[in-house]
């Protein structure tokens, strides 16, 4: 997983989890706010070694606990874009070779948070259950209309997400088989505003969780 710093106007901001990276640019998270427009210097840690390189932020888009850009590169320097580029080809060899050995996962975790899913795919996978994870309902609607898919539970979070709320409709409908879980920053159902949008799961797992009800969540006791 590459990381990044970022310096604005001569002042550093802060670390970012880079996800997205390409030559043109690349989606920082899990970082501080910075204004759309700003233009940022960033260090990014690359498997081969540390290279800057300057873009403008298109987006700044609030999480659940922190802030994620999507920066445009401003033509990067030779050295910078062979760096990127292998650092690109690596992350796909490595992601193919993961698929390669492990099952077809059982869970789907849908959340806008990388540290989140990051957490919830190891804590998943410690339980016994393998697991896919995206940011996006799109993503998750795409993976689970393979032909293949064997997603029994998908844990979804509504609040940080625009079109949750639309996938867990569908999963209602349309795949009601597949066991329903919000993902909360409320907690349980009862807190004020958190009704409404559990109508249609089977549970809610609130955020942090703990291995034992994550696990009795995921599949409870008959």
């Amino acid at each position: 997983m590459a990381t990044a710093t970022t310096w604005v106007r001569g002042l550093c901001k802060g670390s970012y989890i880079v996800e997205n990276l390409s030559l043109g640019g690349a989606y920082l998270s899990g970082g501080p706010a910075v204004r759309a427009g700003e233009v940022v210097k960033i260090k990014l840690e690359l498997p081969r070694g540390p290279v800057d390189i300057r873009g403008a932020v298109l987006r700044s888009e609030p999480k659940s606990r922190d802030w994620a850009l999507a920066v445009r590169f401003d033509q990067p320097a030779r050295p910078a874009r062979e760096a990127i580029g292998a650092a690109v080809a690596e992350a796909l060899e490595a992601a193919a070779r993961d698929s390669a050995t492990r099952p077809e996962p059982t869970v789907l975790v849908v959340d806008d948070s990388l540290l989140v899913r990051e957490a919830l795919t190891r804590d998943i996978r410690c339980a016994g259950w393998e697991v896919a994870s995206f940011s996006t309902s799109l993503d998750a609607l795409d993976f689970l209309d393979r032909p293949s898919s064997r997603i029994r539970v998908a844990l979804i979070d509504l609040l940080g997400m625009r079109d949750g709320s639309d996938l867990m409709s569908f999963l209602a409908d349309e795949r009601p088989g597949i066991r329903r879980v919000l993902l909360s920053d409320r907690g349980a159902p009862g807190r004020v505003g958190l009704d409404p949008l559990a109508a249609r799961a089977d549970a809610v797992l609130a955020k942090p969780w703990d291995q034992e009800t994550l696990a009795r969540t995921i599949q409870p006791e008959p």
